[in-house]
């Protein structure tokens, strides 16, 4: 974008004046009259501080630029978002009725929930696992010092609940963690199992499909307790091929201890007749001897 037409750009997307725009671009943008465009979202951001733009407009211009849309339909998905006038849900809801693909929406969200820049969002988001996962973008954000613990904190929060920003804020500053914020928030959520899938996500980084996955098993049946012995039992599962039950034991023996399970498992393996080989998978298997627990290790 040239030096001449990033006034008028910013101009038409805020409806600000040509002289606010200047001084505001001067005053924090030293650089923009040398062809390099100031990060519009952050300008944006930055004009509501100063008392420039409302906070409903700011709104609506950032929806414009973040994900390219028109003025109408930017008001039409703050309005019509399950939280009124929060871009984070408003990104969501353009995403379901196909306003935007899911490249768009998802850097818009790490944009809205982190304010990084627009480079660093697709960086991050190229580099998490797997590619154009948010949780995993703010995690290497996290570790590259590009966002504090606290904008992480309050990112992964709003992924996992969904709550306004001001209520998401205020739940965090009483809390020690982000687990400890979403207990305080349980009498907020929809539905007890909204409440359960945002602790098992948090808890073992599922992918909210997992999650709820998990909950419609017919030996979970929405019951918290059960869904993470479900998990941790398959945690086992993943390390070494044991049956269900057998995992369970291991589980049960180290009060649930995920790791010290693993290795129980793998230790009584080596101890086992018979070790060096069996190939074929056996997590259930039809006619396994009671007495014999652990039959191989995965890799």
């Amino acid at each position: 974008m040239a030096t001449s037409t990033i006034v008028p750009a910013f101009q038409e997307l805020t409806g600000l004046g040509r002289s606010a725009v200047e001084n505001l671009f001067r005053q924090h943008y030293s650089h923009y009259s040398t062809n390099q465009v100031p990060d519009f979202h952050d300008a944006i951001t930055k004009a509501q501080s100063a008392g420039l733009m409302t906070e409903g407009n700011a709104k609506i211009a950032s929806m414009m630029h973040l994900t390219g849309i028109t003025r109408d339909r930017a008001m039409r998905l703050l309005g019509l978002a399950p939280v009124k006038y929060d871009l984070y849900s408003a990104i969501n809801e353009g995403r379901k009725w196909g306003n935007f693909d899911r490249d768009t929406t998802v850097t818009a969200q790490l944009r809205v929930l982190t304010t990084m820049s627009l480079s660093h969002a697709q960086f991050f988001l190229e580099q998490a696992q797997p590619p154009g996962y948010l949780e995993s973008a703010i995690d290497r954000a996290l570790m590259a010092n590009v966002i504090s613990s606290k904008i992480a904190d309050f990112a992964i929060f709003k992924i996992l609940t969904a709550f306004p920003d001001n209520v998401a804020t205020t739940l965090l500053a009483q809390s020690s963690d982000v687990a400890q914020a979403i207990v305080k928030g349980e009498h907020i959520f929809e539905s007890s199992s909204d409440y359960i899938v945002a602790i098992l996500r948090y808890r073992f980084k599922l992918k909210i499909e997992d999650a709820r996955r998990y909950l419609l098993r017919p030996d979970v049946e929405g019951d918290y307790e059960q869904a993470v012995r479900q998990v941790l039992v398959d945690r086992v599962m993943d390390k070494v091929i044991v049956d269900r039950k057998d995992a369970y034991q291991y589980l049960s023996s180290v009060n649930g201890d995920i790791e010290k399970a693993i290795h129980l498992a793998k230790v009584n393996h080596l101890h086992q007749p018979g070790y060096g080989g069996i190939s074929a998978d056996t997590r259930n298997p039809p006619d396994l001897d009671a007495n014999t627990h652990i039959i191989g290790v995965l890799g």
